[in-house]
């Protein structure tokens, strides 16, 4: 069976890079197996290994047949789920398939900065990154709608010159919303 994947190589020292990659899959393999096969052959026809950061991967391609399709419902979604088809190769930032890869083929990723060291030469703090990073994961839009509906007045208050008249119309409407469902669970 005939895998078409869509590819995304982020470097340190190269502009990104978009291909896309065939490559003929062995279904019996477990899915650690098939994983590493793949990301494996991936890593090998990179313009710049040496430098490797990240791969981003998405096996929707347009060239995959309905049988393909149908096993990447079965058994490849799964794989891609736990990492959301990223593959990280900065030393750092590394998981099991990623260290493996580099471990087996040394040339890998062998220039490429660890993620503190890449925001330290950029001139940013690596915990403040991490803190504001963590931050914004935390929060859902469940909450964020929650807290502007909560702090409207104080929202237009502040942000009136920067929020525009739509925006405003919005999170009233929101909020008009917001009561009519608390008024109705309480009739």
């Amino acid at each position: 069976m005939k895998l078409t994947t869509d590819v995304i190589v982020t470097y340190q020292d190269a502009e990104q890079e978009m291909f896309k990659h065939t490559m003929d899959i062995d279904t019996n393999y477990s899915n650690y197996g098939l994983e590493k096969s793949w990301i494996t052959d991936i890593t090998k026809i990179v313009s710049s290994p040496d430098n490797l950061v990240k791969i981003s991967v998405c096996v929707y391609d347009d060239d995959n047949t309905p049988e393909t399709v149908q096993w990447i419902n079965e058994r490849l979604t799964n794989i891609i789920k736990k990492n959301n088809g990223k593959y990280f190769f900065q030393p750092d930032q590394r998981r099991e398939i990623t260290k493996e890869i580099c471990k087996e083929y040394p040339h890998i990723a062998k220039d490429t900065l660890s993620h503190t060291e890449w925001l330290i030469n950029q001139g940013l703090d690596p915990i403040e990154e991490n803190f504001n990073y963590n931050l914004i994961e935390s929060f859902n839009h469940v909450r964020i709608d929650a807290f502007k509906k909560k702090y409207h007045n104080l929202i237009c208050r502040v942000f009136s010159d920067v929020v525009n008249d739509k925006d405003l119309e919005h999170i009233k409407s929101e909020k008009v919303k917001s009561k009519e469902i608390d008024l109705g669970e309480v009739a």
